[in-house]
């Protein structure tokens, strides 16, 4: 049976994500959410190479840490964010400019 995880102490990465922008962002947000660097690159429509350099940007962003640890930072920071707001303003995939589903057309 696999152990529950309990997420990540972000107090000392606060700061840092508060100011992670733009395509790091994005980039992190779709990898928190399972999608692969190549099927992100299409839902942003950019290349692949890019988006690995835009993974690259966040994690020395948040001080160099590993992907993986990168991506469990932005998921706890995202909860701890959407429990502050109200559920009018927990942000929506179209924040990016994406579909609910976000299925693209390569």
């Amino acid at each position: 049976m696999q152990e529950k995880q309990t997420p990540p102490d972000i107090t000392a990465y606060r700061e840092r994500l508060e100011t992670l922008t733009g395509r790091p962002r994005d980039c992190l947000e779709l990898l928190a959410e399972r999608y692969p660097p190549k099927k992100i690159a299409g839902i942003l429509k950019i290349g692949t190479d890019q988006v690995y350099k835009h993974i690259a940007k966040a994690r020395d962003h948040l001080g160099g840490v590993e992907r993986s640890e990168a991506v469990r930072l932005f998921v706890a920071f995202q909860a701890q964010a959407n429990d502050a707001l109200p559920p009018t303003q927990i942000l929506a995939p179209q924040s990016l400019g994406l579909s609910s589903d976000h299925d693209f057309q390569p």
